[in-house]
């Protein structure tokens, strides 16, 4: 069975020059005979720059999965779709097409999209909704619809979602991540984890009754509290997972931590890492 995962855009460049990089992620997964575009960095579609100088075919994917509705990973959409075409299917919670703003110094900072679902429908995107666990074949699945976790609570409160007109604290329940079959346990693969890394990771555990292999992607454990970060990576050093790769809104002092704390298990994604598990 085989697995490799391309890692398009990323907020770091450490494995060659010549690739672009910037705020966001785009990872690109071949799996179980599908071709899947997760995320899309964002607005100016680098990450098409970065797939040809890696020589990465993006022409005709199955599946393009959007984490969440946040501009760093749903910014290349439209360049894609402007590239390529709409021959593939959009997965995605509906709350990605919901307005995001970022509060900061009192003012509201627009985070969301360019586009709307009715723009997409327009350009013949065939939109799947999914608001519960489901699968795109065999080994390869999508989970969403999470749970904030009391013992680890999420304590930044800059981020908000307009629902009926009113702005909500957006903790993201409705975002989504993708879970590969793999000899050796799940492969999760993450965008932020905002609504909690642990609680994503269990509620994958759980839905399937199978051990965690690896977990690649964000864990927005940049800029958290002293409290949150040490019961984090004390959960990922005390699990039985092989192989964690982190990334984009981390951050580097997570990153230096994790490296500390879970030795050769641990593994930093950037700009150009082929994962191949």
């Amino acid at each position: 069975m085989s697995l490799t995962i391309t890692t398009l855009i990323e907020d770091s460049n450490l494995l060659n020059e010549k690739l672009e990089f910037e705020h966001g992620l785009s990872f690109f997964i071949e799996h179980d005979d599908k071709k899947i575009l997760f995320d899309t960095g964002s607005p100016g579609g680098k990450f098409l720059i970065n797939a040809e100088r890696l020589n990465v075919d993006l022409s005709h994917i199955d599946y393009m999965v959007l984490s969440h509705g946040h501009y760093d990973h749903t910014g290349g959409v439209t360049d894609y779709i402007n590239k390529y075409g709409s021959d593939f299917t959009l997965v995605v919670h509906p709350s990605v097409f919901s307005r995001r703003v970022a509060i900061e110094k009192g003012k509201e900072r627009e985070i969301g999209n360019a586009f709307t679902q009715e723009s997409l429908k327009q350009k013949n995107v065939t939109i799947q909704h999914v608001l519960k666990p489901m699968s795109l074949s065999p080994s390869v699945h999508v989970v969403t619809d999470f749970e904030l976790m009391p013992e680890y609570p999420r304590e930044h409160t800059d981020l908000r979602v307009e629902e009926k007109g009113e702005l909500h604290v957006d903790h993201m329940p409705g975002e989504v991540v993708i879970v590969l079959n793999h000899p050796e346990g799940l492969v999760i693969i993450a965008g932020c984890s905002h609504i909690g890394v642990v609680s994503i990771i269990d509620k994958v555990r759980s839905t399937y009754g199978q051990r965690i292999h690896a977990f690649i992607g964000g864990t927005h454990l940049l800029g958290e509290t002293e409290n949150y970060l040490e019961k984090t990576l004390d959960y990922f050093e005390k699990s039985d997972m092989h192989k964690i790769g982190v990334c984009h809104c981390t951050g580097e002092k997570a990153e230096k931590r994790f490296a500390e704390k879970l030795g050769s298990r641990f593994f930093k994604v950037t700009t150009g890492s082929v994962i191949q598990l």
